[in-house]
């Protein structure tokens, strides 16, 4: 279940809760950010302080086509960070990668075979649409969380989590 983003005008920390045990805190202003916890739903208050918890917010990032690299103003220490990014080619259909990487201020493509046409070349345009970093009490760093990328993609993107995860993470930009 994901949670519903809070207003771009709100600016202070909220709480809400569902029934199925999920606790949601965010603090927000331009940017999203917040820890998830999942409870087994019997607690009867729940409460958080965002400003001791929650991870510094991104900015918009950029993707030097040529290079193949996103550069991002990432500084949180984190688990895993994840790229969204789109391009496309004269008179070809638009290509979107999305790539789960260790926590850096530069992502590179990875090279793939001639076989498979989807490269960035000189002369296609494209865009950094998101980024986000993501923490969780499921792993101790990029080396943990890489040994199951669905389980980390289900965690950050996917229905509710096991019971016992909590989650901290900060975006910039909309997910398709």
């Amino acid at each position: 279940m994901r949670p519903i983003a809070p207003r771009a005008s709100d600016a202070r920390p909220r709480q809400t809760r569902d029934t199925s045990g999920v606790r949601y805190a965010y603090h927000s202003t331009n940017q999203f950010g917040g820890v998830a916890e999942v409870t087994d739903g019997t607690e009867t208050a729940y409460t958080r302080d965002m400003d001791t918890v929650r991870l510094p917010y991104l900015g918009a990032a950029s993707f030097d086509i040529s290079s193949r690299t996103v550069t991002t103003n990432v500084t949180a220490q984190a688990d895993v960070m994840r790229v969204g990014l789109g391009y496309s080619h004269p008179n070809s259909p638009s290509r979107t990668w999305i790539v789960l990487a260790p926590v850096s201020a530069t992502v590179t493509l990875p090279q793939l075979p001639s076989m498979f046409p989807v490269m960035p070349d000189a002369g296609d345009t494209g865009d950094v649409f998101a980024i986000g970093v993501y923490e969780s009490n499921r792993y101790n760093g990029y080396s943990e969380a890489r040994k199951d990328p669905l389980e980390v993609y289900n965690i950050i993107d996917g229905p509710v989590p096991p019971v016992g995860t909590t989650m901290r993470f900060s975006t910039w930009g909309l997910f398709p």
